[in-house]
């Protein structure tokens, strides 16, 4: 027969998944399906439905336990076929690069953008100030590509100034990402960008807008400026520049800047008297950006970065853009240029995505890192003390929880031991367990299943104990002779576990203890006492031992002698009564 291929599975967390293939072939089918190669068997985790032509696996709640590869293969009376596909968990969209504020000037072109993860297919939507953004405004334009989301404004006016949101939705979950645009009205200043002495260079710049054609005239002293040995002047991206190649104390003045189209003018004007450099203002920049930090847990870690800008400057810090509070749990630091926060005695839900955010009067900028907070193991169940029979399959087995992946091994006494002879051990992510097949009383031992992974190292041990069956170390005299009247004692001796029964037996009838019988067994010696033989006691006694572990046996032959005595009619034996 032949079937169709099996098509890949994206499940998301906690819905029900389903794997299906079609068939085509000569009935009867016996049809399988496999989990990573091992044999899936239904039961209220897995449905499997089988109907026609058509055999299907459902998976009742997709879990992370789930991914994995799956099989499903297909036998008749002519062959065999096996297909295979991979199910997936749908990853909820996540930002790998935040939408970030930013400050646009009227009239100019801005655009807002982030970068996004996650599984296929995922709908983006922008908001402004919780109105969702249509695509009926031409100045605004929407895309989401290659995992970029942006919005684009063509030409911003007043009132797109304001708080913006990005939204990414899809099966696995949603996030959203905030960002704030603010519109500046255009502004005319001057910058003196040279500190300046004698024989230096000094440059005043201005940003202009305005429609076109901008025309730009420089003043000193009310008296326009002309471009020459002394000036140079120029106009280049709205930035209008007059240099002084060379200046001189007769420089120092007032300067004043007119700019002009058609519908008018504007001007500003600098006084030029301290002739140095003023603090500019520089926004935050990361030189060292944070980094992925594991950690165990119990520990404490911390996450740094380093940063450049004017002061003053605010640190923020955020867990999954959740602010976080100073406190014994997060302790951040700014010092130096040097932003760290340490956590204290880590816990799992310590996990996240941290941002460290720089804030001054110029700006903000962010840098983020991910904290993976790894777990030791630990055991949920550990194997029992076992007391068993020879012969019997033991099955030591435990389970246990932490950070994967786990490395399991299984000792005896101190020896490592591995599958094969009479050791079987079997593994799967969060269980273990050691099987030993017809033990013999030699088997028994302390065995120790240890589980280990980066976080740290934990072991459990029980104790197996094989019971020794009963055997005889010292037998009963193969033969016993005794006279007629007197009484004679059966002992033997016998090793094994407790508890040891004895049992008595004369040409294969079992006795017990009377007038004629007295029997009794300390410390595993077994005694029977035959009092005042006669000859009719003769015979085959055997002792019989008895444990849940087995049994042994030993045996005497008894003869009993009477006495004999000779008279008219000739010699007469009697025995004793």
């Amino acid at each position: 027969g032949t079937i169709k291929e099996l098509q890949t599975v994206e499940a998301v967390k906690g819905a029900a998944a389903q794997l299906e293939c079609e068939i085509t072939g000569t009935a009867p089918f016996e049809i399988s399906w496999l989990k990573n190669k091992k044999t899936i068997t239904g039961d209220q985790k897995y449905t499997i439905i089988s109907q026609d032509s058509v055999s299907r696996l459902e998976i009742q709640t997709f879990e992370s336990a789930d991914i994995g590869d799956y099989q499903c293969v297909v036998s008749n009376d002519v062959g065999k076929v096996t297909t295979k596909a991979s199910a997936k968990l749908k990853e909820p969209p996540t930002f790998l690069k935040r939408v970030e504020s930013v400050t646009a000037v009227l009239g100019n072109t801005v655009k807002l953008q982030g970068t996004l993860k996650g599984s296929a297919p995922i709908t983006v939507k922008w908001m402004k100030d919780s109105d969702i953004l249509r695509d009926d405004d031409p100045n605004i334009k929407m895309l989401f590509e290659h995992g970029v989301a942006s919005l684009s404004i063509t030409t911003v006016a007043i009132g797109h100034g304001g708080k913006y949101s990005c939204q990414a939705v899809n099966e696995a979950g949603q996030q959203k990402c905030e960002a704030t645009l603010t519109v500046q009205a255009p502004k005319l200043f001057i910058l003196i960008t040279n500190g300046v002495t004698a024989g230096d260079s000094a440059t005043l710049e201005c940003t202009i807008s305005g429609s076109p054609e901008l025309k730009v005239k420089w003043f000193k002293d009310g008296k326009e400026m002309i471009a020459g040995r002394k000036y140079k002047m120029t106009l280049k991206d709205n930035i209008a520049t007059m240099k002084i190649l060379t200046a001189e104390k007769g420089d120092t003045s007032e300067y004043k800047m007119e700019v002009s189209n058609k519908v008018g003018k504007d001007q500003c004007t600098c006084s030029m008297f301290f002739l140095q450099q003023p603090d500019r203002i520089m926004p935050p920049t990361f030189t060292k950006s944070l980094k992925r930090v594991d950690g165990n847990v119990g520990n404490d870690v911390s996450m740094d970065c380093k940063v450049s800008g004017s002061q003053p400057m605010t640190i923020t810090w955020f867990r999954d853009d959740q602010e976080i509070v100073s406190g014994v749990k997060f302790q951040p630091e700014f010092k130096d240029s040097s932003a760290v926060l340490r956590i204290a005695r880590l816990e799992k839900a310590d996990s996240g995505v941290y941002t460290c955010r720089a804030n001054n009067s110029a700006g903000f900028k962010e840098t983020s890192g991910t904290l993976y907070v790894k777990e030791p193991p630990v055991f949920t169940v550990k194997p029992d003390q076992q007391d068993v029979i020879p012969g019997a399959t033991v099955s030591l087995r435990a389970a246990f929880t932490g950070t994967l992946p786990l490395a399991v091994k299984w000792f005896r006494e101190e020896k490592e031991i591995t599958t094969g002879g009479s050791y079987f051990i079997k593994k799967d992510a969060s269980s273990s367990s050691l099987e030993l097949h017809s033990v013999k009383p030699s088997d028994s031992a302390k065995y120790t299943c240890q589980v280990s992974n980066d976080a740290g190292k934990v072991d459990c041990t029980a104790v197996l104990f094989v019971k020794e069956p009963p055997v005889f170390v010292r037998k009963l005299e193969a033969t016993k002779l005794v006279t007629s009247s007197d009484s004679i004692r059966l002992e033997c001796k016998v090793t094994g576990s407790p508890v040891i029964s004895f049992k008595w037996f004369k040409d294969e009838m079992e006795i017990s203890s009377g007038l004629k019988y007295s029997m009794s067994s300390i410390d595993l010696v077994a005694a029977l006492e035959i009092v005042k033989c006669a000859v009719e006691d003769s015979g085959d006694y055997v002792c019989l031992a008895s444990s849940e572990a087995g049994n042994d046996r030993c045996s005497s032959t008894v003869t009993v002698k009477g006495w004999c005595s000779s008279g008219s009619v000739g010699i007469i034996c009697f025995s004793a009564v």
